[in-house]
């Protein structure tokens, strides 16, 4: 047993030595991040059944993945996502011509300044809402409520995907004010509480929480698409 604790140590110490920079778009900075194990890649393939319910627990064993392999512990955006996992399948790509396209899209986002598209108020029949583009501890929290919520709940991939989307909502809402009424939108364990305020909202004005999220993801995804680069998260 000795000789395995030795082989275990010796083998962390090489995972450690393949850690890659990432480039981590929220705060134009690189992290390294240790690749992927065998263990992680097991709790991927568990899942990939292609259900939405798994879809949704796919995206947070991501997020853990991201968490835990990271040599630094920050909050990470969901923006920075694909870049960080462009990066960690990288050392794995044998294509020349498939490299170096991926090193000009990691290149680019490394410059890339998303800073002023991650936060913004809208309002609209006298409700103002603050807006964020949520850390990947705030996706997965929510995940994980919308998840024990709706895991016994016999229902269509068509029903969860509708009422996912409240919930995907809510990770963009940082307050709801209305009058003098205001409601943080902080506590995440609180999802299925403001996922009532959010369904009695008007339907434009959720577009427009919605326009947020896209346009704050598309800041990433447009570089992607330039060099025709596929998005990492849809690997999975």
């Amino acid at each position: 047993m000795s000789n395995i604790d030795s082989v275990i140590q010796q083998l962390n110490t090489i995972s450690d030595s393949l850690a890659v920079d990432c480039p981590i778009v929220s705060t134009q900075s690189t992290i390294k991040f240790k690749p992927l194990s065998v263990t992680q890649q097991k709790q991927l393939i568990k899942n990939a059944t292609g259900q939405a319910l798994d879809t949704i627990k796919i995206s947070n064993i991501i997020n853990k993945i991201i968490i835990d392999n990271a040599e630094k512990q920050i909050q990470f955006n969901v923006i920075d996502k694909e870049g960080i996992l462009l990066a960690m399948k990288l050392q794995n790509v044998q294509s020349n011509e498939e490299q170096q396209l991926m090193n000009k899209v990691l290149q680019q986002l490394q410059t890339l300044d998303a800073t002023s598209s991650l936060t913004k108020t809208v309002q609209q029949h006298s409700i103002e809402l603050q807006l964020a583009s949520p850390s990947l501890q705030r996706d997965g929290a929510i995940n994980s409520e919308f998840i024990e919520q709706f895991k016994d709940k016999q229902l269509s991939n068509t029903d969860i995907i509708s009422q996912y989307y409240v919930y995907d909502i809510i990770k963009y809402i940082e307050s709801f004010k209305l009058g003098k009424d205001t409601i943080s939108f902080a506590e995440t364990s609180n999802a299925k509480d403001y996922a009532v305020i959010v369904h009695h909202l008007p339907a434009s004005l959720v577009g427009l929480v919605a326009d947020f999220a896209a346009d704050s993801k598309q800041i990433v995804n447009k570089v992607f698409q330039e060099h025709n680069v596929p998005l990492q998260s849809a690997a999975f």
